[in-house]
């Protein structure tokens, strides 16, 4: 007997509250919030633009990469994957630099002292960004490491791979990326 009492109890609330939606109608939504979504660049798109310090103490911006291929690794110290794909991409890097390919592995919020002790344990070459307050991250909206954007000379996005990603994947997309540059 409680629990009918409970269910239409329940049933009465629920059609209460049908019935007040019904006349009022559902909130609008605020255009304001639009402006502040933040999409991820896909495929098709220019990249966005951003300057970084880079752990050896240079400055990069990435309009000054136009012109070559260009791999954007998103990763941390903490993030096992990463440490998989890290000795990948350094030997793509060994055999695609004379080709003009420039690798940008940028880290995601740690401190600089924890990245190059990371970069000099894995004996890394390529250029890696320090990205301490996560603005490049928010910038290309990565959710998670390794993500990898793979972007041509004009600049424009070509790839975006989530999660580990292999020398041999990455290869074709070079090619499809100096090609289409």
């Amino acid at each position: 007997m409680r629990r009918s009492i409970a269910w239409l109890g329940a049933l009465a609330c629920f059609a209460a509250a049908a019935y007040i939606i019904s006349l009022t109608g559902l909130p609008g939504r605020d255009a304001s919030l639009e402006a502040l979504t933040i999409a991820a660049p896909i495929p098709g798109a220019p990249a966005p633009l951003f300057r970084a310090k880079l752990a050896d103490g240079a400055w990069l911006a990435l309009d000054e990469l136009r012109g070559s291929p260009v791999i954007l690794n998103f990763w941390a110290t903490w993030c096992v994957p990463c440490a998989i794909e890290m000795p990948e991409l350094q030997s793509l890097y060994e055999a695609r630099r004379a080709d003009g390919l420039r690798i940008v592995g940028i880290n995601s919020g740690e401190d600089e002292k924890a990245v190059t002790g990371w970069v000099d344990r894995l004996q890394l070459q390529f250029d890696i960004a320090l990205d301490e307050d996560l603005s490049i991250t928010t910038l290309y909206a990565v959710n998670g490491q390794p993500t990898t954007f793979v972007i041509n000379s004009e600049g424009v996005v070509e790839r975006v791979f989530y999660g580990v990603t292999t020398r041999d994947a990455l290869e074709s997309e070079i090619a499809a990326a100096m090609e289409s540059g």
